[in-house]
């Protein structure tokens, strides 16, 4: 089972405190994980907001880049490019977003890992940073050691099912029995082999007991457009991506993957209530830097980065592509990697799939 709930619970609780502080006090709270990450929030105002700007200072000195390692037209680069814009203004430098897609991101992530420690390049990812490791038998990166966490861009969240209008399965019951009369026939596109969106499918056909046919692109873009063409059949993605194609008919919703319904999606049963108990599939997008990019410069671009995606035009448009921005301190951020990463490895022993060679 994909399970990121510890993690999302963590996320959510650090958003959390910042909002109703007068819930508990310090460390008399009961809570030992509010308190722990009240703790270090509290921190912020005197470590991070004012002296970080001030050692800070001198940077940006010329253009940032923000690389994703997917291609274009998928919701990393749908962020990359909202964030680069409100990331701009606040640093006075342009913040330009470039594309290195190849082997699941590795190719970017590689890039970002081996740029200069000046933090003016930067990496915005998703969860395959914390399923590489598990996947892929050897890396050229370190991903705990060759990057600094500097923020969440999104909570962990759940993706929606879809399927091409002529798959004969309109819910994840008709879609499991089909996948049974018809074994290894039924194909789901993903962003690459070791994404989540991999992981989603492998892991619904591990607990539904059916095999399903993989097919990796280089991003959830090419493969949401072979889904439109009828190339493949299925495609877990992002519920902002995938709604609008259902109600244009160009598409077909089959179930949620989160572990309870989302709040804009109320009508559409998740995997779990109708076909498989305890099926749960998330996902989740991050700001790295190379990892000797000096301390302050992680603060000052984790503070206006945070600064950023709690805009209210920004928390607008992330609603509309079914996401929110969680508020935790780059700490609480590189915690929920480590510990996402050990839990996919985890994952990936659990349902079987072997190691792969980077390509």
């Amino acid at each position: 089972m994909i399970s990121l709930r510890p993690s999302e619970r963590s996320l959510a609780a650090a958003g959390d405190l910042m909002d109703r502080t007068r819930c508990c006090t310090g460390a008399r709270c009961a809570n030992p994980l509010r308190r722990r990450l009240l703790a270090s929030v509290a921190l912020w105002p005197a470590t991070l907001w004012l002296p970080g700007l001030a050692r800070a200072a001198g940077y940006p000195v010329k253009p940032v880049r923000i690389i994703i390692p997917f291609a274009s037209g998928g919701t990393a680069d749908q962020l990359a490019r909202m964030l680069s814009n409100k990331l701009g203004e606040r640093l006075g430098q342009p913040v330009v977003v470039e594309s290195k897609p190849g082997a699941n991101g590795i190719v970017g992530t590689d890039a970002v890992a081996k740029a200069v420690p000046d933090g003016h390049t930067l990496l915005l990812t998703n969860a395959s940073h914390a399923i590489n490791p598990a996947i892929y038998s050897q890396l050229p990166y370190d991903s705990k050691r060759d990057f600094a966490a500097i923020a969440a861009i999104t909570q962990p969240v759940g993706m929606v099912l879809a399927a091409h209008p002529s798959v004969p399965a309109r819910s994840a019951k008709e879609l499991i029995a089909l996948a049974h009369a018809k074994p290894g026939e039924i194909s789901f596109g993903s962003s690459g082999t070791g994404s989540a969106l991999h992981l989603a499918g492998e892991t619904l056909g591990h607990m539904a007991g059916v095999k399903f046919l993989h097919v990796p692109y280089k991003g959830a873009a090419p493969a949401l457009t072979d889904l439109l063409g009828g190339q493949i059949h299925l495609m877990f993605n992002s519920s902002g991506i995938v709604m609008p194609l259902v109600r244009s008919g160009k598409l077909a919703a089959i179930g949620q993957t989160g572990a309870k319904r989302m709040p804009e999606l109320p009508g559409l049963s998740t995997i779990a209530e109708d076909a498989v108990p305890g099926y749960e599939a998330t996902s989740w997008f991050g700001l790295f830097a190379p990892a000797a990019t000096p301390a302050q410069v992680v603060r000052l671009l984790a503070e206006e980065t945070l600064r950023a995606m709690q805009a209210p035009d920004m928390r607008e448009k992330l609603a509309q592509l079914g996401v929110q921005a969680p508020l935790v301190s780059e700490a609480a951020f590189a915690r929920f990697v480590e510990e996402d990463t050990a839990r996919m490895a985890r994952t990936v022993r659990a349902i079987g799939l072997a190691a792969e060679t980077p390509r």
